[in-house]
C-alpha cells in the first residue's frame, strides 16, 4: 500500500480547517423537501383566506379599476396591474415568508451555524474552462445526474396513481362552476404535492447519509499527510529540542526562586541538596521545593546560605528525598519521622537550645 493512498480518517485539525473554508457536510435534498413539504401543509391551512384575496383581486381589477361601460385606458391598465401586484404579495407572503425562514434555519441547523467568508473568495480554477470541463464529467457530477435522474422517475411514479384517478374527474371540469372546478384542481395539485413531498423526504434521508460518507471519503487523509500535520503541530525536532530546554531553564529558576521559602536544605553534602518548606497550619506535610545534584544542589546551596535558610547534612535521607520526591509536592508518609526529627532540630536550632 503506498503511502499516497488515502487510508487515515480525516484528523480534528483537518475537519477545522475545512469548515473554516466553508466545507461541511450538508444535504440541499433536505432543504428542498422540507421547504416544499410547509409549503404545501401552509397553503392547504391558508387556502381559504388566500382565495379571498385573490377574489378581493378579481374584483378591484374588474369592477373598482376597469368600471363598465367605459374604455380601458393606459392609466387603468397600469393601476390594476400595481394593484395586482400588491394583491399577490399579500395572499402568497405569509407562505413565501415561511418557506425562507425554514430554507435559512435547515442549512444552519445541518452547517452548525457556519458563516465562512472563505468559499465566497474568488478562486482562478473556478474560472478555468478546463477545471470546469474536469468537473462537469467527475464522479461526483456523475452521482448527482444519477440521483437527479432517480428522483425524477420516483416522483412521476409517485404522482401517477393520483393522476390516474383523477384522470376523469378533470374531464368534467368545464362542466362545474369556478368555485368548484378551482377547489378540485386544488385539491389534486395538493395530493400530488405533498406525495411529492413525502417522497422527497425520504431521499433526503438516504442523501443525507450519503453526503456524510461523501464528506468522511473527501477528507481522508493518506499516512504521509497525517505524519506532515503531525509534524506541522509538534514541530521539527529541533525547535521541540529547543522548546524543552527553555522549560527546564525556567522550571529551574522557578525553583531556585523558592529556595529562600524553604525551612531546611538537606545535604549529602556535595551531590545532593533538597529543600523542604513545612509552615504549620498551612502544609499538611513537608513540602519539596526544590531539589538538585551536582551543580544544581551547590546552587540551592549557596542560595540557602544567602538567606540564612539552614543546611542540615544527612546522607542517607537527600539520597532518598532526592529519588522519591517531586517539586511541589508532598513528602511519602515513609520519610514523615525521619523529616520530623530534622525539623525538630532545626526549630531547637532556632530557639537556641542547641
Amino acid at each position: 500500500m503506498s503511502g499516497g493512498e488515502k487510508t487515515e480518517k480525516a484528523t480534528a485539525k483537518k475537519k477545522a480547517d475545512a469548515r473554516k473554508r466553508g466545507q461541511v457536510m450538508k444535504s440541499t435534498d433536505l432543504s428542498s423537501s422540507f421547504q416544499i413539504l410547509v409549503f404545501v401543509l401552509a397553503i392547504g391551512l391558508l387556502f381559504g383566506w388566500m382565495s379571498l384575496t385573490i377574489k378581493s383581486l378579481l374584483v378591484t381589477v374588474y369592477e373598482d379599476w376597469i368600471p363598465q361601460g367605459e374604455s380601458l385606458t393606459i392609466l387603468m391598465t397600469q393601476l390594476a396591474y400595481r394593484q395586482s401586484v400588491f394583491l399577490m404579495i399579500k395572499a402568497l407572503a405569509p407562505v413565501m415568508g415561511l418557506a425562507l425562514v425554514l430554507a435559512v434555519g435547515i442549512n444552519l441547523a445541518q452547517t452548525q451555524f457556519l458563516v465562512s467568508t472563505e468559499a465566497l473568495a474568488v478562486k482562478p480554477e473556478r474560472i478555468n474552462p478546463l477545471e470546469g470541463f474536469k468537473r462537469l464529467f467527475s464522479s461526483r457530477s456523475v452521482a448527482e445526474l444519477v440521483k437527479a435522474l432517480l428522483k425524477i422517475i420516483i416522483l412521476i411514479a409517485a404522482a401517477y396513481p393520483v393522476l390516474k384517478i383523477n384522470l376523469l374527474r378533470l374531464g368534467f371540469l368545464l362542466a362545474n362552476d369556478l368555485a368548484t372546478a378551482t377547489q378540485t384542481i386544488f385539491d389534486l395539485i395538493e395530493e400530488i404535492a405533498l406525495r411529492s413531498a413525502l417522497v422527497l423526504l425520504g431521499i433526503a434521508g438516504v442523501d443525507l447519509v450519503y453526503q456524510w460518507w461523501r464528506f468522511e471519503k473527501d477528507q481522508m487523509m493518506s499516512k504521509e499527510e497525517v505524519k506532515e500535520e503531525f509534524k506541522q503541530m509538534e514541530g521539527n525536532p529541533q525547535t521541540r529540542s529547543r522548546i524543552r530546554q527553555i522549560q527546564r531553564q525556567l522550571a529551574a529558576r522557578r525553583m531556585m526562586q523558592a529556595v529562600p521559602e524553604a525551612s531546611v536544605v538537606i545535604t549529602n553534602p556535595t551531590h545532593f541538596a533538597v529543600a523542604l518548606r513545612y509552615e504549620a497550619g498551612q502544609d499538611k506535610a513537608p513540602v519539596v521545593v526544590a531539589k538538585g545534584k551536582d551543580l544544581v544542589a551547590q546552587q540551592i546551596k549557596a542560595i540557602a546560605r544567602e538567606h540564612q535558610v539552614t543546611l542540615v547534612e544527612n546522607r542517607p535521607l537527600a539520597r532518598m528525598l532526592f529519588a522519591s520526591c517531586e517539586l511541589d509536592r508532598a513528602i511519602p508518609v515513609e520519610l514523615y519521622g525521619a523529616v520530623a526529627e530534622v525539623l525538630a532540630y532545626v526549630s531547637r536550632l532556632k530557639e537556641g537550645r542547641i
